[in-house]
């Protein structure tokens, strides 16, 4: 099922549902009809912003450090995902490891507590970068919402 209207006014009632449960949680949505912006800013200096789009072909979830991932025709498992994704993000449940050559950040991987260890979730990477160049990293972490306990089983 791809994000037809009907995906997209479930999407509606899912995203106001979850934030009727976070009433404080500091966020800006703009919706037009044709698609939604969600951005909830850091809370912390060692936090990093997390922003949805999603329209009726595309969703899009990205930070503003760097990492992102896109879903073309996205179904409503999808966007069931998504939206745990974010809330995890939003929490110690997950973090961003930057890594660095020179003064540029070149990777970008989203990580999750997972039974006790940090688990890789996804990576967005540059194609061209400095190998040359110092390398060094760093780790950016929300705890805007409190952690879930999460399970690979």
């Amino acid at each position: 099922m791809t994000m037809a209207a009907g995906a997209m006014a479930t999407f509606r009632e899912r995203l106001t549902s979850a934030l009727e449960t976070h009433p404080g949680l500091p966020r800006t949505v703009r919706d037009d009809g044709r698609s939604i912006e969600v951005e909830f800013p850091k809370q912390v200096a060692s936090g990093f912003d997390v922003s949805l789009d999603v329209s009726d072909a595309e969703m899009r979830l990205e930070t503003d450090r760097g990492w992102h991932e896109y879903w073309a025709d996205p179904t409503a498992q999808d966007v069931e995902h998504v939206l745990g994704l974010v809330r995890d993000m939003l929490s110690t449940a997950c973090r961003l490891r930057e890594r660095r050559a020179g003064r540029r950040a070149y990777r970008w991987d989203l990580e999750s507590f997972v039974d006790g260890h940090w688990r890789q979730d996804g990576t967005t990477g540059l194609l061209f970068w400095n190998y040359f160049g110092r390398r060094s990293e760093q780790v950016y972490q929300n705890d805007t919402l409190p952690a879930r306990a999460l399970s690979s089983t």
